[in-house]
């Protein structure tokens, strides 16, 4: 579908085969785990400055016991038909405010600094990540700055029985976490 994401297809190819069958099913479209922030904010934390190759591009950012809340919801359904539905938190956040928010968390300043994708794949390799790893997180943050991983729905609230978690609570309840 043009997505810029590496491992877009290898979803989209799994997502045929199941159309091609004449079986029920559910698709979960989880958008990107909050949880994976606690992976590169510290960084950012120590360092000043939030690299990526987003823009203003936003993500609604969702948790993964959201998602698990989702899909324990959608197993009790037990619904029949063929569904697909995107669980993603309760806003689409930028980076910018991704910086904002996490120097308001921990009280050191963090800025953010925008670079191109082929950048970000030389500054994460030149760090010690495989190439193949960089080059998937700057697919990632192609998409995010083409505005594909921003739309906001009410899967979670609607089939795990209360709204997702923003990304100021999880970075709260984590803030050790981030340095």
């Amino acid at each position: 579908m043009g997505s810029p994401v590496i491992i877009a297809e290898d979803h989209r190819l799994t997502e045929e085969a199941l159309a091609a069958t004449r079986l029920d099913f559910t698709i979960l479209r989880n958008n990107l785990y909050t949880d994976l922030m606690l992976q590169s904010l510290p960084a950012a934390v120590a360092s000043g400055t939030l690299l990526d190759a987003r823009g203003a591009g936003r993500a609604s950012f969702v948790t993964r016991e959201d998602c698990a809340r989702a899909a324990a919801g959608t197993l009790a359904e037990g619904g029949a038909g063929r569904h697909t539905l995107d669980v993603t938190g309760p806003a689409a956040v930028s980076s910018p405010e991704l910086a904002a928010l996490v120097s308001e968390i921990t009280g050191r300043p963090v800025a953010h600094v925008s670079v191109s994708p082929e950048e970000l794949v030389n500054a994460l390799t030149s760090h010690g990540l495989p190439a193949p790893i960089a080059a998937l997180l700057a697919s990632f943050d192609t998409a995010i700055a083409k505005g594909d991983l921003a739309a906001v729905t009410d899967t979670v609230a609607r089939l795990g029985g209360r709204a997702p978690q923003t990304v100021r609570d999880f970075l709260v309840a984590h803030r050790a976490a981030l340095g």
